[in-house]
């Protein structure tokens, strides 16, 4: 089964632009914006009204007025609104999608021992490995932890993927209910906490790739730096296991941090 990031983005456009239909529901958010925007200049116009005579005053609140157009035009141009913020997001993702447990490529040394090995190869391998796991028994529970240790990192990477690009798609929804809201002055601050969480769920995935790329650099470290033949895997569990445990705890503060910032 493929979680890769190309994949979830492909779920998650198909179903906020086809199935969701996002594009109607925006269309009568609109048409409310404008009814609210024409209320409000009513509403304004009338409390002037009754200020008292004498004083020259425009029969409106030129601020107000300004901020409930600015609304009302965000709301008209929702879609592009939204385009402009998926471009500029989804490209922050690209700078370390590299660190992805499901496009993980080995060093080019590794590289270059793996291409076309043929069954020659794949025989001598087999055979170092049996060796090397017949020579250290503890060999064999290092390769089983490090299986271990990539599927939580997929399993995590996949159910986090899903989740924030289905809050990204809620918040897109609930985004236009806050724009024709914020029409009104006493609920500005609801497309403030839109924007804000909406940048913030974006960025969440900035922290959990540098968990992974700074994870896989320290285990790297100790691999090539660590020269203890009788105990070396032994070391190399015990590695692991710490890794494993810092990035199930960092992944949980990393959240805490990244919303502190933005929201």
């Amino acid at each position: 089964m493929d979680i890769s990031y190309e994949v979830v983005l492909a779920l998650y456009k198909e179903f906020f632009t086809e199935e969701l239909k996002l594009q109607e529901i925006t269309n009568g958010l609109k048409v409310l914006a404008i009814a609210f925007f024409l209320l409000n200049v009513y509403s304004s116009f009338f409390s002037r009204m009754t200020d008292k005579f004498g004083a020259t005053k425009l029969p409106f609140d030129e601020q107000k007025l300004f901020s409930s157009v600015a609304m009302v035009l965000a709301i008209i141009f929702y879609d592009k609104l939204l385009d402009f913020l998926d471009t500029l997001l989804l490209g922050v993702d690209q700078t370390y999608s590299h660190f992805s447990p499901t496009d993980f490529s080995p060093p080019e040394k590794e590289i270059e021992e793996q291409e076309d090995p043929g069954a020659m190869g794949m025989l001598k391998l087999f055979a170092a490995e049996a060796l090397h796991a017949f020579t250290d028994p503890t060999y064999i529970f290092l390769k089983l932890l490090e299986g271990f240790a990539w599927i939580i990192d997929t399993a995590i990477y996949g159910v986090f993927l899903l989740e924030r690009f289905f809050f990204i798609g809620l918040l897109k929804v609930l985004g236009g209910i806050a724009i024709v809201l914020a029409v009104f002055e006493k609920f500005r601050d609801l497309f403030y906490k839109w924007v804000k969480l909406y940048v913030s769920i974006y960025l969440l995935i900035l922290p959990f790739f540098l968990i992974l790329g700074f994870s896989a650099f320290v285990t790297d470290y100790f691999k090539k730096n660590i020269d203890v033949p009788l105990f070396e895997s032994q070391i190399h569990i015990v590695v692991l296991t710490i890794m494993i445990w810092l990035k199930l705890r960092l992944f949980k503060k990393s959240y805490d941090i990244v919303y502190k910032v933005f929201t």
